[in-house]
């Protein structure tokens, strides 16, 4: 156990879970037809660093060079919803679960953002909220906005402000926020 413990703590500190709560796991564009357009895996996301993450969200929300709006704007409102519900209901840590966000280019169906991997879910008894969970979604957050912003510069001359880098003295360090894993 101890072991894993110590992985997982590694893959925080070396990527950007530690300081913004959550990291890339990957993504994938595919073709009318089906077939991947631009696959991006588990080793892309993992050599993400702090600075360079709106400009892969960018590049993740974007579909040849224009960003998906339509889609960003529905996912932001997607995790404001999501953080009330953490907000009310804090009975639950959710450890190096993810979020999965689906949707087309072009907008024939509605975006989808789903909360997944549950394995490491457990309810909290020794205070009050998942602040590593929390962390995670509010920067998220911050950054979908920032790229919403009809006048926002080039990704590589964006700098967002983020929440702080640790939660309250009382609560336990982030520890696998959204994407983790």
């Amino acid at each position: 156990m101890w072991a894993k413990r110590i992985t997982h703590l590694a893959k925080d500190r070396d990527t950007t879970t530690r300081c913004l709560g959550l990291r890339l796991m990957g993504a994938m564009h595919s073709t009318p037809s089906g077939r991947p357009s631009l696959k991006l895996g588990k080793a892309w996301g993992k050599s993400i660093r702090p600075l360079e993450l709106l400009p892969a969200l960018r590049r993740v929300f974007s579909v040849g060079g224009e960003l998906c709006r339509t889609a960003l704007a529905h996912f932001r409102d997607s995790l404001h919803q999501l953080l009330q519900v953490l907000e009310a209901q804090p009975h639950w840590q959710l450890i190096s679960s993810s979020l999965l966000f689906v949707f087309e280019a072009e907008g024939a169906s509605k975006p989808q953002m789903r909360m997944i991997d549950f394995a490491h879910s457990y309810r909290l008894e020794h205070c009050a909220k998942d602040y590593g969970y929390l962390f995670g979604v509010r920067n998220l957050h911050a950054m979908f906005e920032a790229l919403l912003q009809p006048d926002s510069p080039p990704p590589e001359a964006q700098h967002v402000q983020f929440w702080p880098t640790a939660p309250p003295k009382t609560a336990s360090p982030p520890s696998g926020g959204p994407g983790a894993g």
